[in-house]
């Protein structure tokens, strides 16, 4: 069986990813939203 668990982060998902992938020793792979923004920079999704 595997499991994929979510996580939602309020504004700081590359932070937190960041601090995962740290702990974990993982590989990040890291999917913007393809729509501009002239907001800051989002993270769509982290995989690690």
């Amino acid at each position: 069986m595997r499991i994929d668990p979510y996580l939602f982060f309020p504004g700081n998902t590359r932070e937190a990813m960041e601090f995962y992938q740290a702990a974990f020793d993982g590989e990040l792979t890291v999917t913007r939203p393809k729509v501009r923004s002239t907001r800051a920079p989002r993270v769509l999704r982290g995989i690690m």
